[in-house]
């Protein structure tokens, strides 16, 4: 299961070390972080994901699916690659 980070995050750097995956991100635009859900696999060898179990104010959760939603839909703008026509790699690669 994919993970997120809440809004509620004190930016204490715990998580950030411990994942195995390197999906979880500094953001660019501001104090914080954000898990690229392309690479967080909810590590699955353990049965709470590692950086649920050390975040100290529980900030964060599972990615609750939605409908129409995919992986590549949910980065962030400037970690979508465009392809020459315009649109998304994921869309002209697959």
């Amino acid at each position: 299961m994919v993970y997120t980070i809440k809004d509620d995050c004190i930016v204490c750097e715990s998580c950030h070390p411990v994942c195995p995956e390197g999906a979880i991100k500094p953001n660019s635009d501001s104090d914080g972080y954000w898990i690229d859900p392309t690479l967080c696999n909810g590590c699955p060898d353990v049965e709470v994901p590692r950086c649920v179990t050390v975040c100290s104010v529980e900030s964060l959760a599972p990615l609750q699916p939605k409908k129409g939603r995919c992986k590549s839909s949910l980065l962030r703008s400037e970690e979508r690659r465009v392809g020459k026509e315009g649109r998304s790699r994921w869309w002209t690669d697959h």
